[in-house]
């Protein structure tokens, strides 16, 4: 290597001074910047021998803690991350801070000292906590405009310092939290959970939220400070104290046995833009001081409702709501409408008492001109407006029989079947019983009263129970599941899908196993070193058929995945998929994201990439191949030891490409996990069913298909295509901020440009795991080659369902 000098002399003629000193200072500056860990063994921050290398972390490093590390004075540094098994807390003599100018993952715990010294920490950057997080107080301070907060329930005090956006979804926090006046917005649909007490809230929430406030007894005192976007739901246990004069921009749910009162040393009066379901009790204080609500909804009243006053109002200025109008009703109201007590506002705390049914309206007057409202009610169910359907699993749950009836039951029973089974099998039986939800079947659906089984009409789209969120390794992330060990019934009810499908394997000696993740293997019990099958559930595609003309049993379906078919007469598709976190351990630790098409976003070590590409989306064949007899032993159940010293190349851990790309064929590469066993992987693209939707956006395209080997089969005007992907992918951070939307475009040579970025499917990732902490949002972009499929390549096997045999593909 040749060695270049500079003379000073000759730099100063070249450069002014200013830059050489400025470049100097960059220089420096980024060689000082660094990664430090500290040694297994811990010990006091400020020594250098806690730290491997002898250097005292500074603010420009990112810091790792591995072992116990006792935190001296008031540091700031870059990055955190604490390792599973590691502890960082206060030293056992005095309280002190840490400040970290970005991201903290934790896997191990974060604490006081045992001594009762507290540890403060003050973050501004994103939160994963996969470990204990319970110090004295975390502060979320100016940084990112846009953070997410994930993983376990941070368990210490919460104060918020700035105003920013979390864009991800749940999030529970555990300890009391303090808003401090500040603004803080969730991404839609978000749901956020206080377990303790929560105050000083200047504007929390986002378009469709649900804020779950859950603390026992007086634990949300100072409940809400000022305004709250979204649903609040007053869950938990104990009496909920109103403070000042909130307003909720949303709907209000105030569950069984929970009191929302005003506090005792003061009137206060609440403000909700929205409906109000009330479960438990609404009333004024004991010491004397009265609670008043002021509503713009529909109000429902379950139980007690006896605070000093309710007042129907409108939402916004006086200035755009200014005529409020009861409508006449024939049936059961027998207490007339009162006498309104302004010009827009009525006293309905009688009515609610009494729990008659009215109904009413107000008139709009802005810029617009003028016009009524839609029509709002009082003790009627049916015109609550909170949408049922739109629920997470873990908000489903969360459902009681009396907030069942805080929804628009008659809308939902319009919904998509997938949605009401969604919400069918995910209630919790300990609150909902069968006779409850038969409440909320659609016309055609029945549920067996003894055993809580459900039936829906054949042909209906299903979604079964959800598996829990998994505990995986950060790297790999996997779709919410349904879980097969629970059956197609009220809150999982009935016989297992599983054993179901057990029953039609076991005519092939065949016994399926569901892990954690949601992966189903499927072996040969009685031979150990026999092949075997992992797939996943088809989320899209369980489906009710009818018993008399679809037996039990198992075939291939449109693509060419299989599909079992359960004497319950309940018919499940599967997708291959790989083992996720074996594949990860594989891929020297890269990422490795399972979608629910089966399509596998991979981060290749720098041995296996071709051209410097980072990522690889694959869909993996169902078979997993054993390990050679002479090249792996099984030396108890549990442990395996393989002889790779001895084996060749392509027998090695790791992901095998192959030697040269071909053009014309379905490239196949061949992954070996650490076990010896092997698994084919095909190239396809990222998030099929998003290249699928944008295909049609093409004039005269009739049919696209997505199939077992990453192809995809196209009918176009009358014409019969096959989109072949290859390995080659073209990977691009996205600056924050920017959007990219999927797009599709033809090449001249006869190819075609897929772009779509990784976080399109955010809403998804965030019902399942959020995207991973620390890795950019990228724009991925492939090239498949396009062509005409060959006569005798695809059939069709029944009307508008297709199958290829790519056997005949040279």
């Amino acid at each position: 290597m040749m060695k270049i000098v500079f003379k000073p002399i000759a730099l100063r003629e070249l450069f002014p001074p200013f830059l050489i000193m400025m470049g100097l200072w960059l220089w420096t500056v980024s060689g000082l910047a660094a990664t430090i860990s500290s040694v297994s063994s811990g010990g006091n921050w400020n020594v250098k021998e806690t730290w491997v290398g002898g250097n005292v972390p500074t603010k420009l490093d990112s810091v790792v803690i591995n072992g116990t590390v006792n935190l001296y004075n008031f540091p700031t540094v870059n990055g955190l991350e604490v390792l599973a098994g590691a502890t960082l807390q206060t030293n056992p003599n005095s309280n002190y801070a840490l400040t970290v100018n970005g991201d903290v993952t934790n896997h191990g715990t974060i604490k006081n000292n045992d001594s009762g010294h507290l540890l403060t920490l003050s973050v501004s950057g994103n939160i994963t906590n996969n470990g204990t997080w319970k110090n004295q107080t975390t502060h979320f301070i100016s940084g990112m405009d846009s953070r997410t907060i994930e993983g376990n329930p941070i368990s210490s005090a919460v104060r918020f310092d700035a105003d920013f956006a979390i864009s991800n979804s749940p999030i529970t926090f555990a300890g009391d939290v303090d808003f401090a006046s500040r603004t803080i917005t969730l991404s839609p649909e978000a749901q956020l959970t206080f377990l303790k007490q929560v105050s000083a809230a200047q504007k929390v929430g986002g378009p469709d939220t649900t804020l779950f406030f859950k603390g026992s007894d007086d634990a949300n005192a100072q409940l809400i400070q000022s305004g709250l976007n979204g649903t609040v739901i007053l869950s938990g246990s104990g009496e909920k104290n109103l403070y000042n004069f909130p307003t909720i921009n949303g709907s209000l749910v105030i569950e069984e046995g929970i009191i929302l009162q005003t506090n005792p040393n003061s009137n206060y009066a609440l403000t909700v833009n929205g409906d109000v379901t009330n479960c438990g009790t609404i009333k004024d204080n004991d010491s004397g001081y009265r609670l008043t609500i002021r509503t713009s909804g529909s109000v429902l009243n379950q139980n007690t409702w006896v605070n000093g006053q309710t007042l129907l109002s409108w939402p916004g200025g006086s200035n755009q709501f200014n005529i409020t109008e009861p409508l006449p009703i024939t049936d059961i109201s027998a207490i007339e409408w009162p006498e309104p007590i302004s010009e827009s506002q009525y006293d309905i705390t009688e009515l609610l008492k009494n729990k008659t049914v009215h109904y009413w309206r107000f008139k709009i007057k802005d810029e617009e001109g003028e016009r009524w409202s839609s029509v709002r009610s009082i003790n009627d169910p049916t015109l609550i407006s909170r949408q049922l359907a739109s629920l997470l699993p873990e908000e489903v749950r969360d459902l009681t029989p009396c907030t069942l009836k805080a929804f628009n039951l008659a809308q939902f029973k319009q919904t998509p079947s997938q949605a009401v089974s969604k919400v069918l099998t995910n209630l919790d039986t300990n609150k909902v019983s069968s006779t409850d939800a038969a409440e909320l079947l659609p016309p055609g659906w029945t549920v067996n009263p003894e055993t809580g089984a459900l039936t829906a009409p054949a042909g209906s789209k299903l979604t079964l129970q959800a598996l829990p969120p998994p505990k995986v390794p950060i790297p790999v992330t996997v779709p919410t599941l349904p879980n097969l060990n629970t059956g197609f019934g009220v809150g999982g009810a009935g016989p297992p899908v599983l054993t179901g499908i057990g029953q039609v394997l076991a005519a092939s000696n065949l016994t399926p196993k569901q892990d954690d993740k949601g992966i189903m293997n499927v072996k040969n019990p009685e031979q150990s070193k026999s092949v075997q099958f992992s797939v996943i559930p088809d989320v899209d595609n369980i489906t009710q058929v009818d018993k008399t003309t679809n037996p039990p049993g198992l075939s291939v379906g449109e693509g060419g995945f299989y599909q079992i078919t359960t004497p319950n007469a309940l018919e499940v598709q599967f997708i291959p998929a790989p083992k996720p976190v074996a594949l990860s351990e594989t891929l020297e630790g890269g990422e490795v994201s399972l979608g629910k098409d089966g399509d596998v976003l991979m981060e290749i070590p720098e041995s296996t990439r071709q051209r410097g590409r980072a990522r690889m989306v694959a869909i993996f064949s169902p078979i997993i191949e054993p390990a050679p007899e002479d090249l792996c032993v099984e030396i108890t159940p549990d442990e395996i030891v393989c002889d790779f010293d001895n084996a060749p190349a392509h027998l090695h851990p790791g992901f095998h490409l192959p030697d040269e790309f071909r053009t014309r064929r379905v490239e196949k590469a061949k992954v070996v996990y650490q076990d010896g066993t092997s698994q084919t992987a095909y190239p396809t693209l990222l998030y099929p069913d998003i290249f699928i939707k944008t295909a049609f956006q093409f004039e005269g395209v009739e049919k696209v298909i997505f199939n077992a080997n990453g192809t995809f089969y196209v009918q176009y005007q009358g014409l019969h295509f096959l989109i072949t992907p290859n390995f080659k992918v073209t990977d691009q951070e996205l600056p924050e901020g920017e959007t990219v939307a999927p797009s599709i475009a033809l090449n001249p040579d006869s190819t075609l440009t897929y772009t779509v970025t990784t976080d399109s499917k955010e809403k998804v990732i965030q019902e399942t795991q959020t995207r991973q902490r620390g890795r950019a949002r990228q724009v991925l972009s492939f090239r498949p080659l396009i062509e005409l499929a060959p006569d005798d390549l695809c059939v069709e096997i029944e009307v508008g369902e297709i199958i290829c045999d790519f056997d005949k593909l040279p």
